[in-house]
């Protein structure tokens, strides 16, 4: 009320002066809105800035993601080199592959990363949910075997009949005589075997026993695969994380870990016998070599464990992002876009130094097509 006042004192001097030949025509029409603007100020209600009147800037919204712990240190950097590029923040929650198509289906993310694309039932939810899913396989890794012998120098030799046995409880020390006749060569330390594996529903694990079930019938009475089974013996850990730093941690353990998560943890791992009766170790090539003998992969036939070729590696694995189709926002659309683009691309780069093989040129093609057709 004060400050209302005043002004009813301004102006009426103002309108004095004009009257009166003080202040010239000239002035008048400025002096009015200066009079103006401030009355309007003084009531609350702010006055037209230069900035206010221009076009808004262009939005930009944070996406969101969650899943796969595979693909995690992959993601991790494609994501930040895209945030440099794009100025656009993309928040990656590694939880597990399960947890990544879950929380699709609840919607609380833009896309989930999985290593096993969406079963019949979590499809049918994600379609009540959201509508129609698109999968498509973003890097190539591979499941090395690690354990924790620090008395042994010697990578281990081991086979799928060897695991098997492992992780049936069948052989219960590391000394035992069916990892001596493969290890000749090696001081096998009377220690117990501690079978660790995933507590959570992973995409790893879904690997791993994809690979026991194509190489073992017992496996695949008893036990069978899938992202979580009933594991006959052992301690859960979560997450590839998780696995790394129990391996780490206890003398004769053993484990399935993304090949990844083996080097940066700096962990043992052995050669698997092959399809072709070779002993080969994770890398690069021996991933690559694995893949070349899949020329298509599709969300409904996507196993490509148990390679045939001298230089395969058995374990190895595409991973996926899933989002829906339709986007409400279209802000989401497009920077979703972008990002399936950068990662399905330029991300590719990151692949090799990291442990991942790049994806080959006829599905990183078979994906850019999936987006030209879903989104133009």
């Amino acid at each position: 009320m004060f400050r209302l006042y005043n002004m009813g004192k301004i102006i009426f001097n103002v309108t004095w002066l004009i009257m009166h030949g003080g202040i010239t025509r000239m002035l008048h029409k400025v002096m009015i809105l200066v009079i103006l603007s401030l009355l309007l100020s003084s009531c609350g209600v702010p006055a037209i800035s230069q900035q206010s009147a221009a076009s808004p800037p262009s939005q930009k919204v944070q996406l969101t993601g969650t899943g796969s712990t595979f693909v995690a240190p992959l993601l991790s950097e494609v994501f930040s080199d895209f945030y440099k590029s794009t100025s656009i923040q993309v928040n990656y929650q590694a939880i597990s592959s399960g947890g990544g198509i879950g929380q699709l289906i609840a919607k609380t993310v833009n896309f989930g990363a999985t290593d096993v694309p969406f079963n019949r039932m979590e499809m049918q939810s994600a379609v009540n949910s959201g509508g129609e899913v698109v999968e498509m396989p973003i890097t190539l890794g591979a499941v090395a075997m690690v354990y924790h012998l620090p008395q042994v120098h010697t990578p281990l030799r081991l086979n799928g009949s060897l695991i098997t046995d492992i992780f049936l409880g069948n052989i219960r020390r590391w000394n035992d005589a069916a990892i001596a006749r493969l290890n000749p060569s090696v001081k096998l330390p009377n220690l117990p075997i501690r079978v660790i594996y995933r507590s959570d529903a992973s995409g790893t694990t879904y690997q791993f026993t994809d690979y026991l079930n194509h190489v073992s019938p017992i496996w695949k009475k008893y036990v069978g695969v899938g992202k979580a089974v009933s594991w006959p013996v052992g301690i859960g850990g979560k997450g590839n994380a998780g696995i790394a730093m129990a391996v780490g941690a206890i003398p004769g353990a053993i484990s399935y870990l993304e090949y990844s998560f083996a080097l940066s943890s700096h962990l043992q791992y052995g050669e698997l016998e092959n399809r072709s009766g070779a002993f080969i170790f994770p890398s690069v090539s021996s991933i690559a070599a694995a893949a070349n003998h899949f020329q298509t992969i599709t969300p409904a036939d996507f196993s490509i464990v148990n390679a045939a070729g001298v230089q395969s590696y058995p374990i190895c694995a595409y991973s996926w992002v899933a989002f829906y189709r339709r986007q409400h926002n279209p802000v989401v659309k497009a920077e979703l876009k972008q990002m399936l683009n950068w990662l399905v691309v330029k991300g590719q780069q990151n692949a090799r130094r990291l442990g991942y093989v790049p994806l080959p040129n006829r599905i990183r093609h078979a994906d850019l097509f999936l987006l030209r057709r879903n989104w133009g």
